[in-house]
């Protein structure tokens, strides 16, 4: 079964509704504390980042995780609520419909992503997604660094076991190691997204899955 924990920044944890909770909660506790909600499919964390990003004017999610681990379902069905920019280091790699992955493009990669993500936050009023997989510390700094509010929502395997058998037979052919590698990456990220090493970090999403 896919269990989904969504965690962000509010000040209640009973209550059954991020409605609910901004509606009974005075917006200058709401960034004070990180209570979770259990048992929300995919489906309702999208609803959920999206309420959040009315609420906390927020237009840049950073997903955390592999494509094939339903961050591609997330960013798709993003896409069909509101007018949103998707960057990826992937999109760099496509030639002609195929995957050709080069190690020695990989900066420049993000320096695209990074220029996509600036141009749609700062010339536009449209969400803009990190598409990549965002498993380490850098990774988001990147995107903290320009200050603007964010969101991330990680999609995590249930165990390395899972991580490597949601990988299977991947149309871009990367290797199940990369899927463990990411997996183990997430570990060491997860305790560290919190407001003390991001002031801009609007909540965090958790969505496990099997």
């Amino acid at each position: 079964m896919r269990e989904s924990i969504a965690t962000f920044f509010f000040q209640k944890k009973t209550m059954s509704s991020l409605e609910a909770i901004f509606n009974s909660v005075d917006r200058t506790r709401v960034r004070e504390s990180m209570p979770q909600k259990s048992n929300s499919d995919l489906q309702q964390i999208v609803s959920d980042v999206l309420l959040l990003c009315d609420r906390t004017k927020t237009r840049l999610i950073l997903p955390v995780g592999m494509g094939e681990w339903k961050r591609d379902e997330f960013v798709n069905f993003v896409k069909e609520k509101k007018a949103t920019v998707v960057a990826s280091v992937d999109a760099h790699f496509m030639t002609d419909g195929e995957y050709k992955f080069d190690a020695g493009q990989l900066t420049t990669a993000h320096i695209q992503c990074q220029t996509l993500c600036k141009k749609t936050l700062y010339n536009s009023t449209q969400l803009c997604i990190i598409a990549n997989q965002n498993c380490k510390l850098q990774n988001i700094r990147m995107y903290a660094e320009m200050r603007m509010p964010f969101i991330v929502v990680v999609f995590m395997p249930d165990s390395s076991i899972s991580a490597i058998s949601l990988s299977v037979n991947n149309h871009k052919g990367v290797p199940a190691r990369v899927y463990k590698s990411v997996y183990e990456d997430m570990q060491t990220l997860v305790p560290q997204l919190t407001r003390e090493h991001f002031p801009k970090l609007a909540g965090v999403f958790i969505h496990t899955v099997s």
